[in-house]
């Protein structure tokens, strides 16, 4: 068989073979490798009804939404300069500007609610 025939045929000599003087032939794949099942191994059904919480799950399953939720805060806040005080400043700090700007110099009315009160309600 010629080489051009082998190839069209689908057999490929292996190169560092025939510099030993050996040859060793490889077919390659067919096109058609599997095919697929014609019911599938895995079916996903939503569950009925609009509230799914399964509360013992949850209660088995506390140690890995405990460190979930621990590692999330951690990643957050471990990137800022000042870490969990920003937590607190941030709000504080917007609550001031918005008692300055809104309060003072626009008087936008609050009913009677002391102005900080209210930007902080507002912000909550």
């Amino acid at each position: 068989m010629s080489l051009a025939a082998e190839k069209d045929a689908g057999v490929l000599e292996a190169p560092a073979a025939t510099r030993s003087g050996l040859t060793a032939k490889v077919e390659s794949p067919s096109p058609r490798v599997s095919s697929l099942p014609e019911q599938p191994l895995v079916v996903i059904e939503p569950s009925e009804g609009w509230v799914t919480l399964d509360l013992r799950d949850l209660w088995v399953y506390r140690e890995l939404l405990y460190f979930l939720a621990w590692r999330d805060i951690k990643v957050r806040y471990k990137q800022t300069v000042l870490g969990v005080a920003w937590v607190v400043m941030q709000p504080l700090l917007t609550t001031l500007i918005f008692t300055i700007f809104l309060g003072r110099l626009a008087r936008v009315p609050s009913d009677g609610i002391p102005y900080p009160v209210f930007a902080y309600a507002g912000l909550l």
